[in-house]
């Protein structure tokens, strides 16, 4: 899995073309290509739940297990306020019950344990950059965080 990955990686770091891509190419050239070779069956909506809301939010994608949230995350591209944007994520995780959720630009990836106690920053449990890390470092985080296999046993 890993070899795979660090070769995305890579073609990631090097393509001059990906701060200029729209969320929906985002979400399908970078979110549903690293989440198929991270294990998770991308043509499953049952697990990769596209476009999931409630209560008037929604969220690119549910990552979920026999119909239980597991992980939300969301590709968005940056605004003025980024934490807004955050905090709107995991109160929306929180709310779905789900332990973790992440946010995506493409090249960096912002990862949150919703029910810690405080605000933001201690919720705040780890930032990938696919442009300022070592390739090899970036896949390490992403198969710790986002691997089917450590977000279905907790172990991320």
């Amino acid at each position: 899995m890993k070899k795979p990955i660090m070769a995305f990686v890579k073609d990631l770091k090097s393509n001059k073309k990906l701060h200029s891509l729209d969320e929906a190419s985002i979400k399908q050239a970078v979110a549903l290509r690293l989440l198929s070779l991270l294990g998770w069956d991308i043509f499953n909506v049952e697990e990769v739940y596209p476009d999931f809301s409630s209560d008037s939010v929604t969220v690119s994608f549910a990552l979920r297990i026999d119909g239980v949230g597991k992980m939300l995350l969301d590709v968005k591209r940056l605004g003025e306020n980024p934490d807004e944007l955050h905090k709107q994520l995991i109160a929306f995780a929180v709310r779905e019950g789900v332990d973790l959720a992440a946010h995506t630009d493409g090249t960096r990836w912002w990862f949150y344990l919703p029910t810690v106690k405080g605000a933001l920053a201690p919720k705040r449990c780890h930032v990938c950059d696919l442009i300022e890390q070592k390739p090899e470092d970036v896949t390490s985080d992403l198969m710790a965080f986002l691997a089917r296999e450590k977000v279905v046993s907790g172990e991320y």
